[in-house]
């Protein structure tokens, strides 16, 4: 450029210098002339170039568009290739709608999809039914060895049929509630009969017939199919002293004592000087439990559980559940539902709901006669007539009930100023059934009122040696206790 400049600086200097040395004309044919030269001169050095045609500059730009266009392709393509007037769907991984940005466009999504197994003939659903039944499967069997798991340590621990929230014949009933054919749990079961089996062997020689009686009853109430325990049960029955059919039902009524919290008789912390008898034992008036237990899941079973949890619901407050769900159970088993039947009946003499009492008592085709008329008794004493109670209760030999019926009977001995009988049935119940509060004070009251100022006076002082009597009771005790001394 500086070049360029130069030249061009020359030929005006030439060109001002000439304007002064000719006429008008021939400057003009000078100026001419030397641009003329300056211009051949610029294209002789190749500073200068003459313009080109316009349009060529405008395909030149074109083509360079064309070649950006084509670079920018792939990213032009996947942006056009979805729709612009759609809106976005969420989808699961079976492909149906869950969600749209459209809010009319998703519920009708949501609807199509609620629908869609019945539109496909059940396809969709059968696509997810495999994995939902394997994993209940997977499940359904952790279950199972979990209690396997927990019946072999039971049965390490000689842990049998007892305590109830931690046996071996507990878990294995539970394994084949799950799985009637559960080949490791019917083992388990004739396990626990051959180690009864064993232990009444060796009792019985060691000349201890009566405890070789027992232990083969609890084999019998275990697994009474078992050829080898029937066959030493029928060994055992040739020998002198009581059946082993009174052996079973001691077993049972042992065992149904032990391992069923449901079964078993509470002990009173609290005990009513009017009422005495109030402290009952909430089991059924045959403390002897049929003997037909099974390698196959047991319906006594079944229905201690179902009056467990029962009992549960009711001291939870949820009286409601417990009444409903022991209602349907009793529908469902009327024959082999005996503690539900009886537990039904308590929470309506509980609730005081005559009506509903007076309508099961005979419709529970699982009471016998004897607990059919300890009901019809707590019903009459609910209507105030106290007298029908007692004699709905004396058509029974009392020695032959339980001990819920035994106690409400001699409470009404000592209501009905039967004194004797009173102090009687309260003394049997005390030998029988253990010493309870409430048996102590109705043996002193009855006594008392007999003036064995002795036997009363013995009575209350041990009635006073228990710690959790109501302020009242405790009181009055005190004050008996005085009086007799002086």
């Amino acid at each position: 450029m500086s070049l360029l400049n130069d030249m061009l600086r020359d030929l005006s200097t030439q060109v001002q210098g000439s304007a002064h040395a000719h006429n008008p004309h021939e400057q003009d044919a000078l100026t001419k002339a030397a641009v003329d030269h300056g211009r051949a001169e610029l294209q002789s050095s190749g500073l200068f170039r003459p313009a080109g045609f316009p349009w060529l500059l405008t395909l030149t730009t074109f083509l360079l568009v064309l070649v950006v266009l084509w670079l920018l392709r792939p990213w032009i393509v996947a942006s056009f290739q979805a729709p612009i007037d759609e809106p976005a769907v969420v989808s699961d991984s079976s492909g149906i709608p869950l969600a749209m940005v459209d809010h009319e466009v998703a519920a009708e999504a949501a609807d199509a999809e609620s629908s869609a197994p019945t539109d496909t003939g059940g396809e969709l659903q059968e696509q997810g039914e495999p994995a939902t039944d394997i994993t209940q499967q997977v499940q359904h069997q952790r279950d199972i060895d979990n209690l396997l798991a927990q019946a072999r340590q039971a049965l390490a621990r000689d842990r049998l049929t007892s305590p109830f929230e931690d046996n071996a014949y507990r878990y294995y009933q539970q394994i084949l509630s799950l799985d009637a054919t559960n080949p490791l749990a019917q083992q388990g079961i004739l396990q626990l009969a051959e180690r009864y089996l064993a232990m009444a062997q060796r009792q019985y020689h060691q000349d201890n017939v009566e405890e070789a009686r027992a232990l083969i009853a609890r084999a019998q109430l275990v697994a009474p199919a078992y050829e080898p325990v029937q066959h030493f049960a029928s060994l055992l029955l040739e020998s002198p002293g009581a059946s082993v059919a009174g052996a079973v039902s001691e077993a049972s009524k042992s065992a149904n004592q032990e391992s069923s919290p449901a079964v078993a008789a509470p002990v009173e912390k609290s005990v009513s000087i009017q009422e005495p008898f109030a402290a009952q034992s909430h089991s059924p008036v045959n403390d002897n439990m049929p003997a037909h237990l099974s390698v196959a899941p047991n319906p006594q079973w079944q229905d201690t559980q179902q009056v467990e949890q029962a009992r549960r619901l009711w001291t939870a407050g949820q009286t409601t559940i417990a009444v409903t769900q022991l209602e349907q159970f009793v529908a469902s088993n009327p024959q082999t539902s005996e503690l539900s039947s009886w537990q039904l009946l308590d929470f309506y003499v509980q609730q005081e709901n005559r009506e509903q009492l007076a309508l099961s008592i005979s419709a529970m085709p699982a009471l016998n006669p004897a607990e059919r008329d300890y009901f019809q008794a707590r019903l009459a004493l609910l209507e105030g007539d106290g007298q029908q109670a007692l004699n709905l209760l004396e058509r029974h030999p009392a020695t032959a009930q339980g001990e819920h019926y035994r106690a409400l009977l001699a409470g009404l001995y000592q209501k009905h100023v039967q004194y004797a009988k009173a102090a009687q049935s309260y003394k049997a119940l005390l030998e029988t059934f253990g010493e309870k509060p409430a048996y102590w004070l109705g043996y002193a009251l009855a006594l008392d009122a007999m003036d064995e100022r002795t036997g009363a006076l013995r009575a209350y002082q041990r009635l006073a040696e228990y710690s959790d009597l109501q302020v009242e009771v405790r009181d009055y005790i005190q004050q008996r206790i005085a009086a007799l001394r002086g």
